[in-house]
């Protein structure tokens, strides 16, 4: 439940999610949708038009999302990120869901994009290292102010929720140990926030499509940032161990190095990145997706990388 800024009355927060599709597919005048996908935060359907031909719909399941660490946001305000994203890098020739409308319903905001087929071959590891260093020397859009940002520059986004998700987890696992406090985060940092490059953030099967082996979809860029290409390889090398991301990070890393070259940073800087992923998943899996066998591992992945800091 959420409450009503208006009113001030509580509503819910859950989604009717196929009323949603079924009528942001009325006023684009499609086919019934029917079920493509799903993830944690959207629903994905499928249609038609002869106008506009297969269609995806992008539906969200809250109107309002909440995470340890961050800070709240809309439904409406990711699916406009992901819009504003993909009309960037679509021309630009990287392989992203064309936006073609955001549908506002009564249910909830709808995404509509041309629907992107797979073969179902998987993306070999390196062109998915070679797609991330091109995406990395594309100019961000302007006007953009990404979500995970939470209204602050990349440096201290990254040293604040870091160790606001070190706080939530200390209060649920008490034997963690200590960080170096938020200014000397930022200040570690400080260097990454120069010539910010636009980063996916979120690598790993379920938000790529493949065909002949070859990338032919990107989706999912709610966890976008502008800061440094460090921290998407941190992040990748982070998911790596989660077998159902398929991410095998030497070949990615090697595809990487045939478009640019792969930054490098301090290796205390390195660690700070790496916990960012790290602490994040530790959340999920102690939050949003409950898995205590993996809470377990990753909690032990973060008392790893806090002693390397210590």
């Amino acid at each position: 439940m959420n409450t009503d800024d208006v009113t001030g009355v509580a509503v819910p927060n859950e989604v009717a999610v196929e009323e949603a599709a079924d009528r942001a597919a009325a006023e684009v005048g499609l086919t019934s949708p029917v079920p493509a996908g799903s993830g944690l935060e959207f629903v994905v359907f499928r249609a038609w038009s002869r106008d506009l031909g297969e269609v995806a719909l992008r539906v969200p399941r809250l109107h309002q999302y909440a995470y340890a660490g961050r800070e709240p946001f809309s439904a409406r305000r990711a699916l406009e990120q992901e819009h504003l994203l993909c009309a960037h890098l679509h021309p630009l020739g990287l392989p992203v869901a064309e936006p073609l409308a955001l549908v506002d319903t009564a249910a909830a905001p709808v995404l509509v994009s041309r629907f992107l087929r797979s073969d179902r071959t998987g993306a070999r590891p390196e062109q998915v290292g070679r797609l991330l260093a091109r995406l990395h020397q594309v100019p961000p859009p302007t006007g953009i102010v990404p979500i995970d940002h939470d209204g602050f520059p990349f440096d201290v986004a990254i040293a604040r929720r870091v160790s606001t998700r070190w706080a939530w987890l200390g209060e649920v696992t008490p034997d963690l140990p200590p960080l170096p406090a938020l200014p000397r985060l930022i200040e570690l940092l400080a260097p990454l926030a120069e010539r910010p490059r636009l980063l996916h953030l979120d690598i790993r099967a379920c938000n790529l499509i493949s065909t002949e082996e070859e990338v032919s979809g990107l989706f999912d860029w709610g966890c976008a940032m502008l800061g440094h290409p460090a921290l998407e390889l941190a992040r990748a090398a982070e998911n790596a161990p989660l077998p159902e991301n398929e991410v095998d990070i030497e070949p990615l890393l090697a595809g990487y190095r045939r478009e640019a070259p792969v930054p490098r940073v301090d290796p205390r800087v390195d660690t700070v990145l790496r916990l960012d992923g790290v602490t994040m998943l530790s959340v999920v899996f102690a939050m949003h997706a409950p898995d205590p066998q993996r809470r377990a591992v990753l909690l032990d992945r973060t008392r790893t990388l806090a002693a390397a800091l210590c």
